[in-house]
Order: C-alpha cells, then sequence, then structure tokens
C-alpha cells in the first residue's frame, strides 16, 4: 500500500487563497498563510493574480437567470 498522501504548503495554501481573501479563515489559518507568503514569492504571485481576478469578476454585472432556468 502507499502511504498517504501529504500536500505540500504550496497545494495548502492554494487551497486557503480563496477563504483567505473572503476573509473566511480561522486566525491560525490566517496567520499560517501570512507567514507561508512572507517566504514564498511564488504563492505571493498566484495570490495576487487571484485577488485580480476577484476584482475583475466584481465589476461584472449580474445576469438575470432565464425563467427556464
Amino acid at each position: 500500500m502507499f502511504p498517504p498522501f501529504r500536500k505540500s504548503e504550496h497545494e495548502r495554501l492554494k487551497e486557503l487563497s480563496s477563504p483567505y481573501i473572503d476573509g473566511h479563515l480561522s486566525q491560525e489559518e490566517k496567520a499560517w498563510v501570512e507567514k507561508h507568503l512572507e517566504g514564498c514569492q511564488e504563492c505571493r504571485e498566484e495570490l495576487d493574480s487571484l485577488r485580480g481576478t476577484v476584482a475583475v469578476l466584481q465589476h461584472l454585472p449580474t445576469v438575470p437567470a432565464p425563467r427556464s432556468f
């Protein structure tokens, strides 16, 4: 059998990025994300890119769903 798969810090950060941006993390998770970001340029760049995407999406108009939806 294979040993249980452990996620890398980078994979964990990717999972926590959206909740981090939305302010939905516990204080412990938020502190972990910020500590990781201090030392990881790649993850800072990915988070900045995600923030940019969120900002663009927030400016899109709301489109009503069709009645048949």
